[in-house]
């Protein structure tokens, strides 16, 4: 703004200001980025359909997002904004993706009945790995092997398979809190359950 008031000055006449041009005109410039060619971190998200080579100038974006094609989730929770970068992260061409603690900030509802079936579909072609204190994510999506970590003033890792009768208990301490703790829930929910078939495929 004062680098505005001063080059207006100096249009109108204020002669004494020549020696300051150069400063006049990095302060207009400096304005003139920050008003207009500052990147802004947007995030969208798609809900209807999209035709991404279409999508060439800001203009392009605002019109599929007045449609309702697209949705600025730029203000929305992080819970919202987690569950679009998990399932954009998934969707990468990446081979190898790596992720830590990806229960924080949402639901285990959104856990088991949507990324669930994203981990159980994608790890046909992609290596996926799981830093996770969430049974869902461990345990319901079948990892094929567990990793341990034990810090008692050195750091260990041990491998476990679910399968494996001994490593089952250690996979349940460490997951469900134990026998005890998994017993009492599977005794009060029990009666709410039924009996629910799991399918080789996991359906």
């Amino acid at each position: 703004e004062r680098g505005i008031k001063l080059l207006n000055s100096y249009i109108n006449g204020e002669t004494t200001l020549k020696s300051g041009v150069n400063n006049i005109y990095s302060s207009i410039e400096k304005k003139f980025i920050s008003d207009n060619l500052a990147l802004k971190e947007v995030m969208y998200e798609v809900i209807g359909s999209v035709d991404f080579d279409s999508i060439n100038t800001i203009n392009d974006v605002i019109n599929y997002e007045k449609n309702g094609a697209i949705e600025n989730i730029t203000n929305s929770s992080l819970g919202r904004k987690s569950i679009a970068y998990l399932e954009l992260t998934l969707d990468s061409d990446a081979s190898i993706l790596l992720f830590d603690q990806p229960e924080d900030n949402v639901d285990n509802n959104y856990i088991s009945q949507y990324f669930v079936p994203l981990i159980k579909n994608k790890k046909k072609t992609k290596q996926l790995i799981f830093i996770t204190h969430n049974p869902s994510v461990a345990v319901y999506a079948d990892a094929f092997n567990y990793v341990y970590a034990l810090n008692d003033g050195k750091i260990r890792y041990t491998n476990h398979c679910i399968e494996s009768i001994e490593d089952k208990g250690k996979i349940l301490d460490i997951l469900d809190g134990g026998s005890p703790s998994f017993s009492n829930r599977n005794m009060k929910y029990g009666n709410i359950i039924g009996e629910y078939k799991y399918d080789i495929k996991g359906n």
